[in-house]
């Protein structure tokens, strides 16, 4: 009589989502985490869920019935991620790190529009060819990198993209 009882935190488990996957480059993501009691506990995990490409902290939301969303993230680049959740606990539950989703973000398509100082223009002059790449939707940014302009399959010049212009 007279003891003290202990209670410790619940457990829980975290499951993340990606609102698309695979995505594109510059295309707004937004990840879903869901933290659920693992028996023996019970009830709804409050607080805020944190979200990680990586090692690299990405966003946090906070949780509402045990669901927590990321704020839209565009600046993922081009390739696989690692896409964590990291739960913070609350006063009656555990905190949890989660390594649980694979992200893949492709190269966003370009568009490639072409402009000539002169047109016409007459046998000696000087002709300056300005081409503008931008990317197509659903992906988004500004391209970088080289231009090659060709007459036909005779390369005539290059140039490299700033802003997104080359000439």
């Amino acid at each position: 009589y007279g003891g003290l009882i202990f209670i410790d935190t619940g457990s829980t488990a975290t499951s993340i989502v990606s609102s698309i996957n695979p995505s594109v480059f510059g295309q707004p993501v937004t990840f879903l985490a869901t933290v659920n009691a693992t028996n023996p506990a019970a009830g709804t995990p409050t607080g805020t869920v944190q979200f990680f490409d990586g090692a690299a902290l990405i966003g946090s939301g906070s949780l509402t019935g045990g669901i927590a969303s990321s704020p839209a993230i565009s600046s993922l680049s081009a390739g696989s991620h690692s896409i964590n959740a990291s739960y913070g606990g609350d006063t009656d539950f555990s905190p949890r790190f989660n390594n649980s989703l694979s992200q893949q973000v492709n190269k966003a398509s370009t568009n490639t529009s072409i402009k000539s100082s002169l047109n016409p223009s007459v046998y000696g002059q000087s002709v300056i060819f300005t081409a503008t790449v931008n990317a197509t939707s659903p992906g988004n940014g500004t391209p970088t990198g080289t231009v090659q302009f060709f007459d036909g399959a005779t390369l005539i010049g290059s140039g490299s993209l700033t802003g997104g212009i080359a000439s």
